[in-house]
């Protein structure tokens, strides 16, 4: 896993040194999406700041557990392609551990051609509980493992028919 984020570091560092020269255009417009089921909701929201500063908000929720990330980004553009690396705060309920966490999003389009996505990942380890039992209350319960969580929302590619 070390090898493959070194990997990635290495090939991305000289493509944002070139993304950094790109002008930006000012923009003052938000986004904003939201998508709800009778089992699943998520919701987000990007509020530029400054330049190419952002502050960001994400939710998804499900039956077990709600969880959140907010933090700050930075959008870099070129040539149609937009990649905005995040810092910030993953969080959640059904004792989910607070932890910082970097996020990353991802916009291309050209023509008929879209890919978009976000993933977040955590630094610190956060409890996985078995499925609670009549008999179990929430104070005295034992986590069953621990994981860094990572969060892949909205990763896709798509084809516009025209």
């Amino acid at each position: 896993m070390k090898r493959l984020f070194i990997l990635i570091a290495a090939a991305v560092s000289p493509t944002l040194a070139i993304l950094a020269e790109e002008p930006v255009s000012e923009s003052v417009h938000f986004e904003a999406e939201f998508a709800a089921s009778d089992i699943f909701r998520s919701g987000s929201l990007v509020l530029p700041l400054a330049r190419r500063i952002a502050f960001e908000g994400h939710h998804f929720g499900g039956q077990e557990t709600d969880t959140g990330f907010t933090g700050v980004s930075c959008t870099l553009t070129w040539k149609g392609l937009t990649l905005t690396p995040g810092l910030g705060v993953l969080f959640g309920s059904n004792e989910f551990a607070a932890t910082p966490a970097v996020s990353f999003r991802w916009e291309y389009e050209r023509k008929w051609f879209i890919t978009q996505g976000l993933v977040v990942q955590g630094f610190r380890e956060t409890p996985i509980f078995a499925e609670k039992g009549e008999a179990d209350s929430r104070s005295n319960r034992e986590p069953a493992s621990f994981v860094r969580p990572t969060i892949s929302d909205g990763n896709h590619l798509s084809v516009r028919w025209r």
